[in-house]
C-alpha cells in the first residue's frame, strides 16, 4: 500500500465525520478468553463521498486513537497512535477486535472489574468506555478448600489445602475444625502466595502471611518457611471476601496464637486482638 505524507492527512481532518462509537467486552463460556470489540465511530471521508481523499480504514488515513484495557487499575493492554489493524465495518466505521487471554500459568481470565476506555483524537475528540465484572470463586473460576485443625494443648491453629497434611496433624493431637474458607484453584493476575511459617517448642505456632516484608521479621523471631498454601487475592475481587487475622497471647507461657476467619465479628475471636485483613479469599 502506498504511503502519503502525514501533513496533508492532518489538514484534511475538517472532513471527518463520526457516529457514536462503542466498546463491548465479552467473556466466553469457559472464561478463557475476553473479547474486546472497539468501534471508533470514525467514518473515513470516502464513506460519505466516494471521490474524497483519504480513503479507507488503515488508521494512517484518520486521526490517532487510543484504547486502554484495565483490570482493577492495572493496564492489561494499551493501543496508542496510528495502526493498520482497523477494519471497515458494515456501517462504514473503523473497528478493531482482539482477545485478552489468561496469563502464563493461569487457566482463566483473571477476576476483577475490567474496563476499556477508547479515545478518538479527531477535530471533535470524544471518549467511550465499557465495563465488565468477572467474578472470582465461581464454579468456572474454581476454588479449593482450606482445611483447619487446632491443637488445644499447644494452642496452635493449622491451615492447609492438603488433606494429607490435615490428616497428618490428627496424629499429633490436632482436632478437625472444618473448612473455614476456600482459596482460588490457580495463580494469576492480582494474586499472591499464601505462605505458612512455623515456630517450634516452646511456643509451637503456625503463622500465615502474604507479605514479603514480614519474612525477615518472622525469621528473626525464630520462624521458618514451612510451605506455600496456594494463592490468595491481594485486593478485593468480585465474589471474594476478606480474610481476617486475630492474635492472642498467653503471658504465663509466653505463647502466641493466631486465628484466621472470614466471619465479621466472629464470636470465636471474642477477646482476641484484631490484626486486620491479610488477603481476600473465597467464601465457603
Amino acid at each position: 500500500m502506498a504511503r502519503f505524507a502525514r501533513l496533508p492527512i492532518e489538514n484534511n481532518l475538517q472532513k471527518e465525520c463520526c457516529t457514536t462509537g462503542k466498546i463491548t467486552l465479552k467473556l466466553n463460556a469457559d472464561e478463557t478468553r475476553l473479547q474486546v470489540f472497539y468501534d471508533t465511530g470514525y467514518q473515513p471521508a470516502n464513506i460519505r463521498d466516494p471521490n474524497a481523499f483519504p480513503t479507507g480504514c488503515p488508521w494512517e488515513w484518520g486521526p490517532p486513537y487510543s484504547l486502554q484495557v484495565v483490570n482493577d487499575g492495572v493496564t492489561v493492554k494499551m493501543i496508542n497512535g496510528y495502526t493498520d489493524d482497523l477494519k471497515t465495518s458494515d456501517l462504514g466505521t473503523c473497528t478493531t477486535t482482539f482477545d485478552i487471554t489468561p496469563e502464563p500459568n493461569a487457566t482463566k481470565i483473571a477476576p476483577g472489574n475490567w474496563s476499556a476506555i477508547g479515545h478518538v483524537s479527531s477535530n471533535n475528540p470524544y471518549t467511550i468506555a465499557a465495563a465488565l465484572a468477572v467474578y472470582a470463586c465461581t464454579a468456572k473460576q474454581g476454588k479449593q478448600p482450606m482445611y483447619w485443625t487446632r491443637q488445644p494443648v499447644l494452642t496452635d491453629n493449622f491451615y492447609s489445602v492438603a488433606a494429607q497434611q490435615r490428616d497428618l496433624s490428627f496424629t499429633v493431637g490436632y482436632q478437625d475444625r472444618g473448612i473455614p474458607f476456600n482459596i482460588p484453584s490457580y495463580s494469576g493476575m492480582g494474586q499472591t502466595p499464601f505462605k505458612r511459617y512455623y515456630k517450634g517448642s516452646p511456643q509451637t505456632e503456625h503463622y500465615y502471611s502474604t507479605l514479603p516484608s514480614e519474612e525477615s521479621m518472622l525469621t528473626g523471631a525464630g520462624y521458618y518457611l514451612e510451605a506455600q498454601e496456594g494463592y490468595v487475592f491481594k485486593q478485593y475481587k468480585p465474589g471474594s471476601t476478606a480474610l481476617l487475622r486475630y492474635s492472642r497471647s498467653y503471658p504465663a507461657t509466653s505463647d502466641l496464637e493466631h486465628y484466621y476467619t472470614i466471619t465479621v465479628n466472629d464470636p470465636n475471636a471474642a477477646g482476641w486482638t484484631y490484626d486486620g485483613a491479610v488477603a481476600y479469599v473465597c467464601p465457603q
